[in-house]
Formats: C-alpha cells, structure tokens, sequence
C-alpha cells in the first residue's frame, strides 16, 4: 500500500451530533482524533482541521449516509484566512470560529467575504465578550458552553441574541436538569454526553 493511503488509514475523527428542540438530529460536529481517540490531542491545529477536512472532501468516512445534515467544522485564523475550506459546499457546513481567536480587521473582510459566498459561521464558546461584537452580523449561530458559563446567569444576554435572529446552541450539556433549563431559556439546539458522546469514524 502506498505511504500516502497508508497515512490516510490512520486519520479518524469524531462526530457528535447536535439536535434541536424536539430532540431530533440537526448536524455533527466534526471532531479531529489521533491515535488517542477519546480526546483531540495535536500539536498543530491547522493540520488537525485540515484532516477533517479532507476526510469530510474525499469521502472516506463512513458519512455517506448522513449529508443530508450540516457538519460543524472548527478553524483557525489561518484556515479562515486562506483558502482551505474551498473545495466545501457553503450548504454542507458550518464554519466555527474559536474562542481564542485574535480578531482583526483582516480577520473580519474574509469572514464577510465568506459570509457573502454563501458560508455560515458560528462562535464557539461565546463569552459575550465585546470584541466579537462586528463578527456577529456575519453570525448565523452562537455556542455557549453551559458548564464555563451558567445559561441563568445570561439570560439577558441570550434574549439581545435572539433578537438577532442568532441561532442558540447549548454544549456540554450533561443532565437533563440542563437540557430543561436550556430548553426555557430559548436555547435552539443541543449537543452535550446527556444526548449523546463523539463516535468515532475511521
């Protein structure tokens, strides 16, 4: 066997499923797995999501049967900044944004320039945090991470949010005490242990 498929054979990742009110499907995350496959450890996370990436262009996931749901991937400046996610259909994905990213002007032209292609973006790990503010017209959704941040704690903060026709996506999500207090809050989607863990795919 080539090295090149070898290398291939060696790529995993984890999808774990996000769903809306009622508990249905709505999309996967998809996550970057190594050799340690119940955790993303890597050292470099621009190859990490240029591996997802090229397991979700090149069909060598067992994924097939479930495109008819959005995937979430994560990137980096650097990704979001080049062309990396090209070859993606703007429909077949969501394009997270990461919590620690440095948000500057050229940042925010290739999000707009993206945005006006078609591709949807959401912030993972929303911490209301005032510098994301000219990222959000460009923002079809928000994930907040209901254990670092309490939903009764921002409830205002999530009805503005609303009213930015947002999307509200509740992670880490890991009783159903949560989910229902999520659910009254507003929340739209869902994605924590209680619903379900990552699987992982080779």
């Amino acid at each position: 066997m080539p090295e090149q498929y070898k290398a291939f054979d060696e790529l995993m990742m984890a999808q774990q499923p996000i769903f809306d009110r009622k508990k249905e499907l709505f999309g996967y995350e998809l996550l970057f797995r190594g050799q340690q496959e119940l955790s993303a450890v890597f050292d470099n996370p621009e190859v990490a999501t240029s591996q997802v990436i090229t397991n979700l262009c090149i069909g060598i996931t067992k994924l097939e049967a479930q495109l008819r749901q959005p995937f979430f991937i994560n990137m980096t400046t650097e990704l979001v900044l080049s062309d990396a996610f090209f070859p993606i259909s703007p429909n077949t994905v969501y394009i997270e944004i990461l919590e620690d990213q440095n948000i500057t002007p050229t940042f925010i032209e290739a999000v707009k320039r993206w945005h006006e292609s078609g591709f949807r973006f959401v912030l993972d790990d929303y911490h209301f945090d005032p510098g994301y503010d000219t990222l959000l017209p460009y923002v079809s959704m928000i994930k907040i991470d209901v254990l670092a941040t309490p939903p009764s704690t921002i409830s205002d903060q999530l009805a503005y949010l609303r009213t930015l026709d947002i999307g509200l996506i509740a992670e880490k999500i890991e009783d159903r005490t949560m989910f229902n207090q999520c659910l009254e809050l507003g929340f739209h989607y869902f994605q924590g242990y209680f619903l379900q863990k990552p699987e992982v795919v080779e």
